[in-house]
């Protein structure tokens, strides 16, 4: 199994962010959520992993502050991103601010 391990801690970090706003995301329908992790994943630098072992390194050495705020950043880019110009085809579950 390879695995790019910061498709993790994107996930974890949109997780926390709308944890702490439940309002965070304008819309949370599939396709605007994909398009911000998408958006942000492309703006990160990918780490792969293969198997338990190389996941559980991965989470030890991404323990880093600086490296969660760097993807929470992008994550927040992201958003705004999709917010300003949603893909989705149902006007009425999108929100704008």
């Amino acid at each position: 199994m390879i695995k790019n391990f910061m498709e993790t801690l994107v996930d974890q970090a949109m997780s926390s962010l709308q944890k702490n706003d439940q309002n965070f995301f304008n819309c949370s329908c599939e396709e605007c959520l994909d398009d911000i992790r998408a958006i942000a994943l492309n703006n990160i630098k990918p780490n792969y992993v293969t198997g338990r072992a190389g996941e559980i390194f991965a989470k030890f050495a991404n323990k880093d502050f600086q490296n969660r705020a760097d993807i929470t950043v992008e994550v927040v880019k992201a958003k705004q991103l999709v917010s300003q110009k949603p893909h989705h085809h149902d006007a009425v579950s999108h929100r704008v601010d």
